[in-house]
């Protein structure tokens, strides 16, 4: 293949990380999309990728490439895909998940952390780990490490460490990306329903997961949540060993004790048959313990821990710097925190306003929610955001992009939600202005922790929050 590779969607984290590493690889990186914001628009420019935009036939035509590297973004009416499926055959083109396969796994053992809640992070700590632990891994992922200022690794080491995704792959290319990933070991943290516009029901959801574990290899390795229902038909299909964790007292590795330790977390951990081990964890919440619990126990099948030891593994568990927009505070004084968060399903909504809660005990929750996803959008949360979002003291709700796209009777109805939490004596607003969100925002007084929750930028508005409260600051 030639050196020159065109990135379809190349804005999207998962895209432009996939982009840059291609860069770094030493290809001519071009890239297309219909706008870019930051990060990625900064990342982008600092490695030097072109990119054009809005996308137009006239922008592949006009390059002259050797292979065409296409988002799930992108759909057939794009005028870009138009203009490659009329010259098929001419220039090769290929999935993201594809792409991955054939340029990053290669002949690496592929370590697929899957599940619907915590693949970033948890994929994240796996590569870093592996990394302080010599092992040299090359990672991909679909977010940003906050030290590294990017979402991958190159490595020369026998690992690559993947963020594997249920979602399907591309518009010619309708299966989970995740079967594209060929795993020799994964991490499922848990099957919940999500992603609507593509699948019916949870049925569907756990077909694909056990079309992904069938890859597993008979020398591969599947860790497991112990109270994940769907885990006893996921153990008949896998032919590699299965690893457990969690709560329950015949889990492999279990979660003994949890406690806030400032913005980090003490644990106690135990490994069946075995004495009891102590970690401190920069992470806050049971979820963020748990996670690390299955790297924990996936590093333990693989016998890199009984190689390192487990005082290394503690200092290589202290220096993990986390992942931005995944708990990220952005700001604190001792009176305001202000912290954002990638979360958007009912569950990570409820179990990250828990962790804060949990650490900052004595301060008020004020939560900002954007339901942005096309999953989340929709009325199918409508109650369980209710529940979810009931652990906070205060409310905010921000209208997403597109919202009013949708059919009033299919779109979840975000004055009721705040209704049904006013009910429940939560104070609670929707807002269709992002200035008069932020208005409400900046004028509460009082201790607080302002606890933002999307998948979306906001219109930057965390970012705008602790900047106001840095210039009090002054």
């Amino acid at each position: 293949m030639g050196n020159k590779v065109y990135f379809m969607g190349v804005g999207g984290i998962a895209m432009g990380n996939l982009a840059m590493m291609f860069h770094e690889m030493g290809y001519d990186v071009v890239g297309s999309d219909s706008a870019l914001y930051p990060p990625m628009s900064n990342y982008l420019a600092k490695a030097a990728i072109r990119v054009h935009m809005p996308y137009s036939e006239t922008n592949i035509s006009s390059e002259k490439m050797n292979m065409v590297v296409v988002g799930n973004v992108i759909r057939a009416t794009n005028p870009e895909a138009i203009w490659l499926m009329d010259n098929g055959g001419k220039i090769p083109y290929v999935s993201m998940a594809e792409a991955v396969k054939k340029f990053v796994i290669r002949d690496r053992k592929s370590l697929v952390v899957a599940g619907t809640h915590g693949k970033s992070t948890t994929a994240a700590l796996l590569g870093w780990l592996l990394e302080k632990l010599g092992e040299d891994p090359t990672v991909f992922i679909g977010a940003i490490m906050r030290t590294w200022d990017r979402g991958y690794r190159l490595g020369n080491g026998d690992f690559a460490v993947l963020e594997g995704d249920e979602y399907d792959t591309a518009f010619f290319d309708k299966i989970p990306k995740f079967l594209h990933y060929s795993p020799f070991g994964t991490i499922i943290t848990g099957i919940e329903f999500d992603h609507a516009d593509i699948y019916r029901n949870i049925d569907e959801i756990r077909s694909a997961f056990e079309k992904f574990v069938a890859l597993i290899p008979p020398n591969g390795i599947m860790v497991v949540f112990d109270k994940e229902p769907h885990r006893y038909r996921l153990a008949e299909i896998c032919r590699g060993i299965v690893v457990t964790y969690g709560f329950g007292n015949d889990a492999d590795w279990k979660l003994l004790e949890y406690s806030p330790h400032g913005g980090k977390s003490k644990c106690v951990i135990q490994k069946k048959g075995c004495g009891d081990f102590k970690i401190i964890l920069n992470t806050m919440g049971k979820h963020n313990a748990l996670n690390t619990l299955g790297v924990i126990a996936l590093l333990d099948a693989l016998g890199i821990l009984q190689k390192c030891g487990f005082s290394r593994l503690q200092e290589a568990l202290g220096s993990f710097p986390g992942l931005k927009r995944r708990q990220e505070v952005l700001f604190t004084n001792g009176q305001y925190v202000v912290i954002d968060d990638f979360a958007h399903h009912p569950t990570a909504v409820r179990e990250t306003i828990s962790a804060v809660r949990y650490h900052f005990p004595h301060q008020r929750i004020i939560a900002i929610f954007e339901p942005r996803t096309n999953t989340s959008k929709r009325k199918i949360f409508q109650e369980d955001y209710v529940r979810a979002l009931s652990g906070a003291d205060n409310v905010l709700l921000k209208t997403p992009p597109g919202y009013t796209d949708l059919p009033s009777q299919d779109r979840i109805d975000l004055n009721k939600l705040a209704a049904d939490l006013d009910a429940r004596g939560i104070p609670s607003h929707c807002f269709f202005d992002t200035d008069d969100l932020f208005q409400q925002i900046v004028k509460s007084k009082g201790e607080k922790v302002l606890l933002f929750m999307s998948n979306g930028a906001m219109d930057k508005l965390p970012w705008r929050v602790a900047d106001y409260f840095k210039s009090l600051k002054d």
